[in-house]
């Protein structure tokens, strides 16, 4: 998974979606996601969304594939934040 960080606004991630997010983010949406695995490599949790997810600028999320409507809202991070 590549890491993104939210540069402009606030950015939904669409149901069915895999995502890798902090322990942080998984607690606060645990009802919105199921767990598919921990990464301890890299600390990353990953998860399936279920329903839409919103993150605010700042957060740091991991994505398989940048979506094309999100480009302009999210830019890429250095690393990859944990393997698919």
């Amino acid at each position: 998974m590549r890491g993104f960080q939210v540069a402009g606004g606030a950015v939904t991630i669409a149901a069915g979606e895999l995502i890798a997010m902090t322990a942080d983010q998984f607690r606060a949406r645990a009802h919105n996601v199921e767990l598919v695995r921990e990464d301890r490599k890299s600390r990353a949790v990953i998860c399936k969304v279920i329903v839409p997810l919103q993150f605010k600028a700042g957060e740091k999320i991991g994505l398989n594939e940048l979506p094309k409507h999100l480009a302009g809202r999210l830019a890429p991070l250095g690393a990859e934040t944990a393997e698919e």
